[in-house]
């Protein structure tokens, strides 16, 4: 049995994640969102607001999701990094803003955490983490426990590194989205391009960069990433 279990908990984890009410999931992200908020600044000036909505706006309307609700917030950080809370919570950083070069660049950061969302990596990423027993006391029908564990450890989810697995999800589900809308998808090759090149530098910058590079630390394989987007995109070009 418990064999059996192991080799289904991958499809358990997420069939556990589609089971959590869409309110109870915007509820766990709000939470999560309003105690990342304390301390730090979220930037609320309507110009620079209706600047973000003319790149914003255009994703949203390509993103197909009668779950989500999605709320895009502006972090005074200068780490260039983004992040995406269960419900729909998206945080861009104004370091990664002014590392961009052009709109496109921005749309394909916001794809890619749209689709870590939609995905609910972040809920499966905490059922991933609870344990064998709470997730085999979830699949004969004692959810309690599992509940427990998502309240108790919603914090996690402001230091989470994903999965290999669920960044190739969130960049491929990412590349469609832009293509729903007409959005160039090379932009999200060239901004991992550019954080490669960076990533290349900070060796010789120390610690300071690499701090600066939170996007990067949760991020990994940059590489393998912008060559598997690249093919993906060829592939559909020719």
């Amino acid at each position: 049995l418990f064999l059996g279990i192991l080799q289904l908990k991958n499809p358990a984890v997420a069939y556990l994640a589609r089971q959590i009410p869409a309110d109870w999931e915007k509820s766990l992200g709000s939470a999560v969102y309003s105690q990342y908020k304390s301390g730090r600044q979220i930037i609320t000036d309507p110009f620079v607001v209706s600047q973000l909505r003319r790149i914003t706006d255009p994703v949203l309307d390509a993103v197909r999701s009668d779950r989500y609700q999605f709320s895009i917030a502006i972090a005074r950080d200068p780490s260039i990094n983004a992040f995406a809370l269960p419900g729909g919570f998206i945080v861009i950083n104004t370091g990664l803003i002014l590392a961009i070069d052009r709109p496109e660049e921005l749309a394909g950061v916001l794809t890619h955490e749209i689709a870590h969302v939609i995905h609910q990596h972040g809920l499966r990423r905490i059922i991933e983490s609870a344990g064998m027993s709470i997730l085999v006391n979830a699949i004969v029908g004692n959810s309690n426990g599992l509940l427990a564990v998502l309240t108790d450890n919603g914090a996690y989810l402001l230091d989470r590194k994903f999965s290999r697995d669920y960044e190739r999800e969130a960049d491929e589900s990412g590349y469609r989205f832009l293509k729903q809308g007409n959005i160039d998808p090379n932009g999200m090759i060239t901004f991992f391009k550019k954080l490669k090149r960076i990533e290349e530098k900070r060796d010789g910058f120390g610690r300071t960069l690499q701090d600066s590079l939170s996007f990067l630390s949760t991020h990994p394989e940059t590489e393998e990433r912008i060559d598997r987007l690249t093919r993906l995109l060829m592939d559909e070009s020719g």
